[in-house]
């Protein structure tokens, strides 16, 4: 505690000594990690986090109460400013005593940890449903990141547990979260596993992609509607978001009160699932002269499913040479487990207005999908998805689909929106024929710039439906959910035999991508 009292008072008083004001400038996050002992308020932080999380689900709202039995490893990052990537900036600062330093521009601090926790109690259970649950909730493996900004506040930015056996780590099973997907879906039993049986009826996959435009105001409506959105149909499995920001001074909303868009999504898609998430800040924006007004923005991932992995690339980034490439970007990878297409790797990002940078950004992006999907435990299938700002016709976006070649190399990607299968649009005309996403905040949307893609061994058909969604209110006075549309798929099991086709040609149904 003394830590953050020490650094709050420093920075709350601090007005510029010299050097150029630094308002307005957006730059990388960078971080020194050290292996730590963890403090007992983040030790609390964590333990009320899960607890609460988890007793407003109702879905497992019968566990009783965890606690912490043993932390296998744990880091601390303290997160500085940098406007070049490479070094921390550095201003000088006079506190209220008037002694003055010249010290890292500091934005906070985050902890890493490696946690096994247990059941206080065995639960009562009445079904045989809670009872497979129980079981599989008495012994859990989490990893989590928590934030600390410089006012001492945490937020929780990546969260993702697996049951545990009784003496060594096991990899998520569907025997071991059969129950768990059961009431996570809604249905009264766990879904099939054996081929043997009923594959077409088991759900379809959900995988939804939305850039939510950031805390722009009124993010608390925003928040309502965007969720709201995303909550028609089936509850989504995966979810990737961009331009999740933490805002120093941004709105306190949700039962912590906290000013980190991770915590408002997962409050309110909490009535349709226990979500693991992930969050990796990519850039940071300073947003006055004393540096005490800041934001920190990364591309989110959230599922329901069991995560085997997690990893993230920094993209390369040409500024100042090139104007356009001024913010840093990232692409966050997530192996999950799914019935319907095995062990997928699920990439997320939010490219650059540079389309010199965004073209060297998705060569990176291709070779990166490579090395995930060859690393041991990897997944043989990609779906990569974001806000990519280039239109289809962008040398980088064909590069993606193997129609351009950059560096003697062509990747090769499809675009979901192009497969066979029902393409819809909440809104009719053109954009529906085109598929547009942007600018939802004009009277006419203009292109097409979010995208969902895949490769690997995967039949063509799987990708049923492919939804645009997220059209503003009728109303002329509300804003729309963001200024992206959204986008959703459903995937059907890779075994799904369609009981009708009118393609004559096979090489036109199925493709090995």
């Amino acid at each position: 505690m003394t830590y953050w009292v020490t650094l709050l008072l420093l920075l709350a008083a601090a007005v510029p000594a010299g050097g150029k004001p630094v308002k307005g400038s957006w730059g990388n996050v960078l971080g020194t990690e050290e292996h730590v002992e963890v403090p007992e308020s983040v030790k609390e932080f964590v333990m009320e986090s899960i607890n609460e999380h988890w007793a407003r689900d109702r879905r497992v709202s019968h566990i009783s109460q965890m606690e912490l039995k043993e932390i296998i490893s744990s880091t601390r990052q303290v997160m500085t400013f940098s406007k070049d990537g490479k070094k921390p900036l550095k201003l000088k600062m006079r506190s209220w005593d008037g002694e003055t330093s010249t010290d890292p521009l500091l934005l906070g601090v985050r902890y890493d940890l490696n946690i096994i926790i247990e059941q206080l109690a065995e639960p009562p259970a009445t079904t045989d449903i809670e009872k497979e649950a129980s079981k599989a909730f008495k012994k859990t493996k989490h990893h989590i990141t928590i934030q600390g900004d410089r006012e001492g506040l945490f937020s929780m930015v990546l969260h993702t547990w697996q049951p545990v056996g009784s003496s060594t780590w096991e990899t998520p099973t569907y025997s071991q979260w059969s129950p768990l997907l059961s009431l996570w879906f809604g249905i009264a039993e766990p879904p099939v596993h054996n081929k043997s049986n009923a594959i077409n009826n088991l759900l379809p996959l959900r995988i939804v992609c939305y850039n939510i435009w950031n805390f722009n105001n009124p993010w608390s409506r925003r928040l309502e509607l965007l969720t709201r959105k995303i909550k028609e149909g089936p509850p989504p499995d995966i979810i990737a978001f961009q331009e999740v920001r933490y805002d120093n001074a941004g709105d306190q909303l949700g039962p912590e009160h906290t000013r980190h868009q991770v915590d408002h999504l997962l409050w309110r898609m909490e009535s349709v699932g226990l979500y693991q998430v992930i969050w990796i800040p990519a850039m940071s924006y300073i947003q006055d002269d004393r540096a005490l007004a800041f934001q920190t923005e990364g591309p989110a991932i959230f599922t329901r499913l069991p995560v085997t992995r997690v990893e993230a690339l920094q993209l390369t980034r040409f500024w100042p040479e090139d104007s356009g490439d001024e913010h840093q970007r990232l692409c966050l990878s997530a192996t999950v487990e799914t019935e319907q297409l095995g062990k997928v790797n699920v990439l997320t990002s939010h490219l650059t207005l540079s389309d010199d940078a965004r073209l060297n950004n998705a060569y990176e992006i291709c070779q990166f999908a490579r090395e995930m999907e060859n690393k041991e435990g990897g997944g043989k299938v990609t779906v990569f998805m974001g806000d990519l700002n280039m239109i289809p016709s962008d040398n980088a976006m064909k590069y993606l689909l193997g129609e351009y070649e950059y560096k003697g190399d062509r990747c090769d990607f499809k675009d979901v929106w192009l497969l066979p299968g029902k393409r819809t649009h909440e809104l009719d005309g053109e954009a529906g024929e085109e598929g547009l996403t942007f600018n939802n905040l004009n009277a006419k949307l203009e292109k097409r710039i979010d995208f969902v893609l895949v490769r690997g061994a995967v039949d063509m058909n799987s990708f049923e439906l492919m939804e645009v969604i997220g059209a503003k209110s009728k109303s002329p006075d509300e804003l729309p959910p963001s200024d992206h549309m959204g986008l959703s798929v459903l995937v059907n099991h890779k075994d799904f035999k369609h009981e009708t086709s009118t393609a004559t040609d096979d090489s036109n149904t199925k493709d090995e991508l």
